[in-house]
């Protein structure tokens, strides 16, 4: 049977930004990043919710979530596991299945944290402790990344190369080239293209 991975995600001290949580629940559903098979939704106050179909693209996921929701800080957790009775594009928080409780066990267990945080249950313990301990690497370099450097990051991953990034961001190819290896982008990009092998050959097999 088909295995789906459930991102759900709230937002840390969302009261002291209320216009912001407001403007990315007007935009969140607009977010086009590969691999949804559900878009995301906020509901239940500051809480955010999507459907994979496509679990080895979490890490894109996961990066494009974060970049949308700058400058809030978001924790983040994720569920891989069956789903009940679905329909692409349908409404996440209708929805329910093993992989939404394993998604709000891994939420649940952040719940406290004051910086942007990914966790992630399936039914494969070992799996999940790889997994989760590459991601609390890759948020602590991605917490430390200035907003200079994210949009050097998506905008290299977008156009693929420097001299088309730079066009797109109205820079020197220099700068976009020098943002990226501040950000250790081309280490951050080589640990989520092998998390998406991973999870390829140690869940979906």
């Amino acid at each position: 049977m088909q295995l789906f991975a459930v991102v759900t995600g709230d937002v840390i001290d969302s009261k002291k930004h209320p216009d912001h949580l407001d403007a990315l629940k007007e935009r969140l559903p607009l977010l086009q990043t590969p691999g949804l098979y559900t878009p995301f939704r906020v509901s239940r106050g500051d809480e955010m919710q999507a459907v994979s179909d496509n679990p080895p693209l979490l890490p894109v996921i996961i990066r494009n979530l974060r970049y949308f929701c700058r400058p809030l800080d978001v924790r983040l957790g994720i569920g891989i596991g069956l789903i009940d009775n679905s329909q692409p594009g349908q409404n996440s928080w209708d929805m329910n299945g093993p992989a939404f409780v394993l998604a709000r066990r891994a939420l649940d267990s952040i719940k406290k944290s004051k910086v942007s945080e990914t966790v992630l249950a399936s039914e494969d313990l070992f799996f999940d402790r790889m997994f989760n301990m590459a991601y609390s690497l890759i948020d602590t370099v991605m917490n430390g990344w200035t907003p200079s450097q994210w949009e050097a990051v998506q905008a290299y991953e977008a156009d693929r190369t420097y001299v088309k990034a730079a066009s797109a961001l109205k820079i020197a190819w220099q700068n976009v080239q020098k943002r990226c290896q501040a950000a250790k982008w081309d280490v951050i990009k080589k640990a989520e293209q092998d998390l998406a092998i991973l999870i390829e050959e140690r869940l979906l097999r």
